[in-house]
């Protein structure tokens, strides 16, 4: 009886909405008895089933808000992406600091209650409230578990730009233009998404003309880019 092989899907035969390129060459190397393969086309694989599960919100475990307007996602492609997430899912403050002071992250959705009364003498361990519960504050220590943030607020985000820079996110595409690289440029810098700061900067440098020559200078001057 011939033994099973590995079980190949077939492109006909991949989850709806998934549309990976075209077949491409397999890189392979052999050292004695074992052979090692590299599949090229498994980042592109993953990309769009990543963009299929956010698209049908399925197993999506974090969800933020900006403007009013709320983003389902999860929370392992955000930490993949951005600096700051990776450092506020692993129980850290935020790198650098000052971001999520006065205009970058908010305190999660679910802070947004009375703050509870602070012991009046010396320093005591945090009460007993429910996990992942940051401090009041913005500017402290965030005391959470990787599980306990499921909702927040992005204060300084617009709801546009933040759609835009989350589409990058699951789609490796942003698109642009002048009336909404101001909002995306924000967003991935409050969010420390260098990759997007770039696609930003590079579109700027290509839209420069006579017409628009002040609003791109002004833009950039807003946001501390180099000339």
């Amino acid at each position: 009886m011939q033994a099973e092989g590995p079980f190949l899907l077939s492109p006909g035969r991949l989850e709806e909405g998934l549309k990976p390129g075209a077949p491409s060459q397999l890189a392979m190397s052999r050292s004695g008895d074992r052979t090692s393969t590299f599949d090229p086309s498994h980042s592109d694989n993953l990309l769009h089933g990543l963009n299929l599960l956010w698209r049908k919100q399925l197993f999506c475990d974090v969800t933020l808000t900006a403007q009013g307007q709320q983003f389902h996602c999860h929370k392992a492609v955000l930490a993949s992406c951005s600096q700051y997430f990776r450092s506020l899912f692993s129980s850290h403050p935020p790198l650098g600091g000052g971001v999520g002071g006065q205009d970058g992250l908010g305190a999660p959705k679910d802070q947004q209650q009375p703050p509870q009364q602070q012991p009046s003498q010396q320093q005591q361990p945090p009460p007993q409230e429910e996990p992942g519960t940051p401090s009041s504050s913005p500017d402290d220590k965030l005391l959470t578990s990787p599980r306990a943030i499921n909702n927040l607020v992005l204060q300084g985000c617009s709801s546009i730009g933040l759609r835009l820079v989350l589409e990058y996110l699951y789609t490796a595409n942003v698109t642009l233009s002048l009336d909404t690289v101001e909002e995306v440029l924000s967003v991935s810098k409050i969010l420390h998404i260098p990759q997007v700061t770039k696609l930003c900067v590079q579109f700027l440098n290509d839209q420069i003309s006579v017409q628009n020559y002040k609003q791109v200078c002004k833009i950039a001057a807003l946001h501390g880019l180099e000339e």
